[in-house]
């Protein structure tokens, strides 16, 4: 008898399909990644869309903006009870229900378990952090609530601005004077943007695996510490700042390098897409701003001027020269 032999692939052709499957594999995946990450860059622009409409729909009810965040002691004291600008305009996002949680709004926002509810509109698909985070105190110990427990905050990949490189989050310029839209107990109304909406930054990124942010506010006797993905880690993990930067930005540099920044850009604007940052304008337009030039110890370039310049309200600088 003749027996009929099976085809089968030898090792050699089995090893040659498996090197073109993986060369397509190969070839593909940065597609997929960059039409996600296109996706998610859109979700985040949309995100920051929504805020933006509630913020002047806050304001259209109040004749103001919400305040940075609401404190009762004197400057450089406690930033209790700390409730910030994105717990303000919750019912205007469709989450009443978690701004009425907060029976009492002297209620510290360390006691509160609001603090560590997720709000997806607050959190780009893009950032590495997204599930709620344990917050120190000073020294890095664990902070606790008023009844001993850990306190945990939900995360925030956005930030409201409360001026260029001339102010600083907790403090303000040489003066003490605030020159953004959003700062400690500010008051600030749409007409109050001389400089012009469609000139003066809102609200930025601000990625939350480079900054520990939180959407509920400034957190009282906490400190602020980096995101694991922050440059500074390499150089002292161990900062801390003030928890007027859980919410609160300056418009000075985009993703710092440690070139730019000593702190890695801490309390600027940053984010996981490519090249840049998406911004909300006064006048509700979302824009995405590349990163950009300059070193430390270095005259400002132009684009950094006019980055300054569009986070002030009623300076007068202008802006023209920034690229988009």
């Amino acid at each position: 008898m003749i027996r009929a032999r099976r085809a089968a692939f030898t090792l050699i052709e089995l090893l040659v399909v498996i090197a073109i499957i993986a060369i397509l594999i190969g070839l593909l995946l940065p597609a997929v990644q960059k039409i996600r990450e296109a996706a998610n860059r859109m979700s985040c622009t949309n995100n920051l869309k929504q805020i933006g409409l509630a913020l002047h729909n806050f304001n259209d009810t109040n004749d103001r903006f919400p305040p940075g965040f609401t404190a009762v002691a004197p400057p450089g004291g406690d930033t209790g009870p700390g409730w910030g600008w994105s717990f303000h305009i919750l019912p205007y996002l469709e989450q009443d229900n978690l701004y009425r949680a907060v029976a009492d709004q002297t209620q510290s926002l360390r006691d509160s378990p609001v603090l560590a509810q997720k709000v997806k509109i607050y959190t780009c698909p893009s950032d590495i952090a997204r599930d709620p985070f344990q917050v120190k105190g000073p020294g890095g110990v664990d902070l606790l609530t008023s009844t001993g427990l850990p306190v945990f905050a939900a995360p925030a990949s956005y930030a409201a601005v409360v001026g260029g490189d001339e102010t600083e989050v907790a403090t303000g310029d040489e003066s003490g004077q605030f020159h953004g839209s959003f700062f400690r107990n500010s008051q600030v109304r749409l007409t109050d943007l001389t400089d012009g909406t469609s000139h003066t930054l809102l609200v930025a990124e601000r990625a939350c695996g480079i900054t520990q942010g939180t959407w509920a506010g400034a957190i009282p006797g906490a400190r602020m510490r980096l995101g694991p993905k922050n440059p500074a880690n390499a150089i002292n993990p161990n900062m801390d700042y003030d928890p007027d930067l859980f919410g609160l930005i300056h418009a000075n540099v985009i993703n710092a390098t440690n070139a730019q920044s000593d702190d890695g850009g801490t309390d600027d604007a940053s984010s996981f897409h490519t090249g840049g940052a998406n911004h909300l304008f006064g006048d509700g337009h979302v824009a995405f701003i590349r990163n950009l030039g300059g070193v430390k110890g270095s005259p400002a370039p132009p684009d950094r001027r006019a980055y300054w310049a569009l986070g002030t309200r009623a300076d007068g600088a202008d802006p023209s020269l920034l690229e988009r």
